[in-house]
């Protein structure tokens, strides 16, 4: 019988494995909040941006009472196309 199930005593000074264990229930938790702050913050930062394009298209109708609805869409979408560039990380080969 003592064979089959080794003592309590031995089975706590054995941590053999122990650490990939701990990496495996660790990791995921922790991958998952680093996503997720990264992921907040691009989306407070897209959020901001949709904002500005939008003061921008107010300031343009404040000055210039005349613009149509394209002339402020263009405008809007101009600068969004710019500011995705700016975040876009591109690899060139």
């Amino acid at each position: 019988m003592a064979l089959l199930a080794p003592s309590p005593g031995r089975l706590a000074a054995d941590a053999s494995g122990a650490a990939a264990v701990e990496f495996a229930l660790v990791f995921p938790v922790l991958l998952t909040v680093i996503l997720g702050i990264w992921y907040t913050g691009w989306a407070m930062s897209s959020g901001g941006e949709v904002r500005h394009a939008v003061e921008l298209a107010s300031r343009i109708y404040i000055t210039n009472p005349n613009a149509t609805n394209a002339d402020l869409q263009a405008a809007v979408t101009s600068h969004l196309v710019v500011q995705s560039r700016n975040l876009m990380v591109h690899h060139r080969s």
